[in-house]
């Protein structure tokens, strides 16, 4: 099943926000994947295409298959009401920011983080205090202590996580989650946990979204996921949020009454045939994706000069570029006829993050053109 995924699609001629930026250019930024849909959701989208096209409710079976999916993947026993469906969860951030932030409050996250979560926080014209990631023990780590002094003495009320973390890649283990908790409780902080790369988590991991840990959390914590990454639909948007409080389900909901657009009939039918009948395709994806990272891992000691810590989720590489000499290494390498997102918009200049969800061929061409930039 390898070569669906080795099947290079020529993405230039499609308009592709990522692939029409530059001519001639390997393009290894925007978080989409180069994969050619699932052929379920393809097959149900034509022909779904050839009926009519109207306005449709939220089907009871993807409501179930949500509910089914929290139980089975992560132990999760979530009720209908708690779903809340959007377009996409950059949607929902910026909503949980307007809603939640008084002026005067303010809001904690992570850097480097995705740059939605930053500019959610701008966008409502509120402030944003950062935590530096830092490596512990070959991995990146979340700095606890730094966090815990932040929210004690800050006194923010907006925690935005996102987990698995893009663009570092970290997956949290069970008792950071645990630990996490217990300090967002200890702070009374309200939480918006990304879990978009949920079910992208390698080496055998399990995802563990913070909501799972116990009632306290859970009841001040909304959860935002989707189908989008895991099966390569992007283009189709399609997320939901998990709200089990009532009162901040109802806030939610009043407060953005007339600013979330109905999903459209493709999105939906896309988000049910994902969760109904992808497993077996998501799974060579998944095994394809780890292959990829494995394969750039290897390779990295031929890259003089960068450090890359082995991402645990996500399918992106975080590429330490700050001891190789080069100052503006985007640029350099874009003259070369490759394109890695800056680290700077998520946070941290001198890094650059590499998309691999593309077919195995393409990365040996961009890992090429990388080595002769640092030879």
């Amino acid at each position: 099943m390898h070569e669906i995924f080795d099947k290079v699609n020529n993405r230039v001629i499609s308009n592709s926000s990522r692939w029409t930026k530059k001519k001639n250019t390997i393009a290894l930024t925007i978080g989409d994947s180069d994969f050619s849909l699932p052929p379920p959701i393809r097959d149900s989208l034509i022909k779904r295409a050839d009926q009519v096209l109207g306005y449709e409710n939220i089907s009871d079976s993807l409501n179930d298959l949500v509910i089914e999916r929290a139980d089975s993947l992560y132990d999760w026993k979530i009720e209908k009401h708690w779903i809340v469906y959007l377009p996409s969860i950059v949607l929902g951030l910026n909503l949980c920011c307007r809603i939640f932030l008084d002026k005067d409050e303010k809001a904690i996250s992570e850097s480097p983080v995705y740059p939605p979560i930053f500019n959610s926080v701008a966008n409502a014209n509120r402030s944003l205090m950062t935590l530096e990631s830092h490596i512990s023990q070959d991995r990146w780590g979340f700095d606890f202590d730094k966090f815990s002094d932040l929210a004690r003495e800050k006194k923010p009320r907006l925690f935005l996580i996102c987990n698995p973390q893009n663009p570092l890649g970290r997956s949290m283990n069970r008792e950071e989650i645990e630990r996490l908790a217990e300090m967002c409780v200890e702070n009374d902080l309200l939480v918006c946990s990304d879990e978009m790369h949920a079910d992208i988590v390698f080496d055998k991991r399990k995802h563990f979204p913070l909501a799972t840990v116990g009632d306290s959390i859970s009841q001040r914590t909304i959860t935002f996921m989707s189908p989008s990454k895991s099966h390569a639909m992007s283009g189709l948007g399609g997320a939901f949020a998990v709200i089990p409080n009532d009162d901040l389900r109802k806030r939610f909901l009043s407060k953005s009454k007339g600013l979330i657009p109905d999903l459209n009939i493709l999105t939906l039918t896309a988000m049910e045939v994902a969760y109904a009948k992808c497993d077996p395709w998501f799974r060579q994806m998944l095994r394809y994706l780890e292959e990829n990272r494995n394969c750039l891992m290897k390779n990295r000691g031929k890259l003089k000069g960068i450090e890359i810590i082995e991402p645990e989720g996500t399918y992106f590489l975080w590429i330490d570029f700050r001891k190789t000499g080069r100052e503006h290494p985007v640029e350099d390498l874009l003259s070369r006829g490759l394109e890695l997102s800056d680290g700077a918009d998520f946070g941290k200049k001198g890094f650059l993050r590499m998309n691999f969800a593309s077919p195995r061929s393409v990365l040996r061409e961009a890992c090429k053109i990388i080595q002769a930039l640092l030879d």
